[in-house]
């Protein structure tokens, strides 16, 4: 009765161990498609209330399909551009970005894609503006789609090795 308690618990963890790495995953392109979102809330400001970038981050920070570590990073954003301490927005971001993605499960190519953001919305022409946030939310649609394909065949493997592991160490055990 132990040994079969015993196997049951190996069996779990090890399926456990797997499952949460799946969930890891998921989780990374959970936060793709937020900042997708972000993006096109930023493009809409732009386009339709003709807000700056000030008031756009002010805004988003205020949005409620935001989540809380996204609006913290805008208003953090947008109480710097505020103080106006001699900074550009593209260093401001970027140093900002840095801190934020530390705590943010992205795809590398992604975080590396939303660091330089500010930098390229230094153009003080809107319409520019609207055409580097557009272009950067497609390469980042592409790069979801592109890692879903992946993760589906990735989770798949993961799984069935968590479940292969826990049986080669219950028959190395018992």
């Amino acid at each position: 009765m132990v040994k079969l308690a015993g196997v049951c618990i190996i069996l779990l963890g090890c399926t456990g161990v797997g499952y949460s790495i799946v969930q890891e995953r998921k989780q990374e392109l959970i936060n793709c498609a937020q900042w997708q979102r972000i993006l096109a809330i930023m493009e809409n400001e732009m386009a339709f209330q003709k807000a700056s970038i000030h008031e756009i981050c002010f805004r988003i920070s205020r949005h409620s399909s935001v989540t809380a570590g996204n609006r913290d990073f805008f208003l953090k954003i947008a109480e710097e551009m505020e103080e106006n301490k001699g900074q550009t927005l593209g260093d401001t971001w970027k140093r900002e970005m840095q801190l934020h993605l530390k705590h943010v499960k992205l795809p590398e190519n992604m975080k590396k894609e939303l660091s330089f953001l500010g930098e390229k919305l230094c153009y003080e022409d809107v319409g520019m503006q609207r055409k580097v946030i557009k272009m950067l939310e497609e390469e980042l649609e592409q790069i979801r789609t592109d890692r879903a394909q992946e993760d589906e065949k990735r989770n798949k493997v993961t799984m069935c090795m968590g479940i292969m592991t826990g049986l080669l160490i219950t028959i190395i055990l018992f």
